[in-house]
Parts: structure tokens; sequence; C-alpha cells
């Protein structure tokens, strides 16, 4: 079952961030702040978490964009992977920015081999790769951005 970030999650999240092994020591430093300081319901982000604390996703509106939101970070945990929580997660990070406002999802990922699939993830649930900034990780790492409509524009 997936829900909302709730006060008292806040343990099980920072261990899954941690055990995603996508961060380094600053990163985790500012994911902790970043949890400590989010109060439930009182900001524009949304985070979602697995209720058995096996996975989680934040999402967060674009600056200056309007309704574009971005998909920040998805981790689950690796005793957890291969069971569909990371498609789960997506779907609810996706409805959770279409419910606060949001016409279109963004998510961005490197290109090297480690994250193929991420890559393949994304294009499963939706997303359709928009481009590529070569080198932007290191070089030969690129950064490859996906986008995913949540909702059709009236005519």
């Amino acid at each position: 079952m997936i829900r909302d970030f709730e006060t008292g999650d806040e343990a099980a999240l920072k261990a899954v961030i941690r055990e995603s092994g996508l961060f380094s020591i600053e990163e985790l430093e500012a994911f902790d702040a970043m949890i400590e300081a989010h109060v439930p319901g009182a900001s524009a982000d949304f985070w979602c978490v697995e209720a058995e604390g096996a996975g989680a996703a934040w999402t967060a509106p674009e600056p200056m964009s309007g309704d574009v939101w971005n998909l920040r970070f998805l981790a689950v945990r690796t005793d957890a992977r291969r069971r569909g929580l990371g498609r789960a997660l997506v779907r609810a990070a996706a409805e959770g920015a279409r419910q606060r406002g949001g016409r279109l999802l963004l998510v961005e990922t490197g290109s090297g081999p480690d994250l193929e699939r991420a890559r393949a993830l994304y294009i499963a649930t939706g997303f359709a790769e928009q481009g590529r900034i070569a080198d932007y990780y290191a070089p030969g790492e690129a950064k490859v951005i996906f986008a995913l409509p949540l909702r059709l524009e009236s005519a």
C-alpha cells in the first residue's frame, strides 16, 4: 500500500534513501534536513511512501513553470525490488502531482549502464525521453530528461 508521507515515517524514509546507494554523504545530509523540515500537508511538495517502508518517491513543483512538476526522488529497498513497487510509486507520485494541479511531470536520470533499469521503468510507466545533456554528471555521463503528461489540455 502506498500512501502520503506522515509524521512518524521519517526513519523509514531516511533508511530507503540511504540504502538506495544513489547519493553522496553530503546529499544524504541534505535529504535528512529536508525530511526533518517537511511538515505533511504544509508544503507544495508531495512525498509518498510504501506503508512498510520499502520505497518512497518525492515530487515537487518546478519553480517558475506554473504547473510542471519534477519527480526528484524514487527508490525501493534492494530486498523489495523487482516486485512492481517502483511502478506503483511512479503512479502514486504522478497522481499526487496531478491532484495538486500538475500538467506535466519530469524526471531526470543518468545515462550510465547502472541506471538502465531506471530509464526502462520511466518508459514503461509512460514517460517519453525529451533530451540529453552530454557530460552533465561526469565526462561520458549524460543527464536524460523524461516527461509524462498528467492531464489533457482542453481544446
